[in-house]
């Protein structure tokens, strides 16, 4: 595992729980896809992780920001009867760091989170020779497997079911 960045203080348990509630619930864990950069001669980054919390109470992506760094923006809304839209951001090595704080407290973005952390372990210096295409390749295959996690349905487990069933007869498959 790779050194990763430093918080300016340490992250307190309850404020990893808060996190990775948030990331659960009103986050977004995502690789994306770059343009291939040349930089100094070097192709490297053409994926990016980033890890977003989105709310349209300004509170918790200022909290955000406050305990874990990163940035925070808005947008206006859509229509003028919509709320904006505060969404506080972190790439690479930050998200990366707080996703790891988050690995124990998830419940429901976990596999999600270790494909992303998986993804960060292929960032190396690459000098001016260039990932691999096998890094590039990897790096792509981490891309499509979140995506997939993302769509994936919830099963149910039996206990999961009959708490189901009792809240909506119809929310359960038989």
């Amino acid at each position: 595992m790779k050194k990763f960045i430093q918080f300016e203080r340490e992250i307190e348990p309850m404020e990893w729980l808060r996190m990775a509630t948030l990331l659960d619930t009103e986050g977004s864990i995502q690789i994306k896809r770059l343009e291939s950069a040349v930089r100094h001669g070097c192709r490297n980054a053409n994926h990016q992780l980033q890890v977003t919390v989105t709310n349209t109470d300004p509170r918790i992506p200022l909290w955000c920001k406050t305990v874990f760094g990163g940035s925070v923006t808005f947008r206006h809304p859509p229509k003028a009867h919509h709320r904006k839209i505060y969404r506080w951001t972190s790439g690479t090595a930050r998200a990366c760091a707080v996703l790891i704080g988050c690995l124990p407290y998830f419940l429901i973005k976990k596999d999600q989170a270790e494909v992303a952390i998986a993804y960060r372990d292929t960032i190396r210096n690459c000098g001016k020779a260039g990932h691999t295409q096998e890094v590039f390749e990897t790096r792509e295959v981490a891309r499509i497997k979140l995506q997939e996690l993302k769509r994936e349905e919830f099963e149910p487990t039996m206990e999961h079911a009959e708490v189901l069933a009792q809240l909506d007869p119809r929310s359960t498959k038989r």
